[in-house]
């Protein structure tokens, strides 16, 4: 389970192994910008990455990613 941003302190990240790879979560260092970035790893190499402006998003965004791609 999963909350989104507003309803819970975000901590300096979030990190969760999902189907083998590694999701990595932390808020944007942009603070003009706002929002999560997020990576997905396999063996320590970067997969992909993306900018979502909620927590939630930013963990579907990347578990979508893995399920669709593997």
């Amino acid at each position: 389970m999963y909350t989104t941003a507003s309803s819970l302190p975000m901590p300096s990240s979030y990190e969760e192994e999902f189907m083998g790879f590694e999701i990595y979560i932390e808020p944007n260092p942009d603070k003009w910008r706002e929002g999560f970035v997020w990576l997905v790893c396999k063996d320590g190499e970067e997969i992909d990455s993306g900018l979502e402006f909620g927590f939630d998003e930013a963990v579907a965004v990347a578990r979508n990613l893995i399920l669709a791609k593997f």
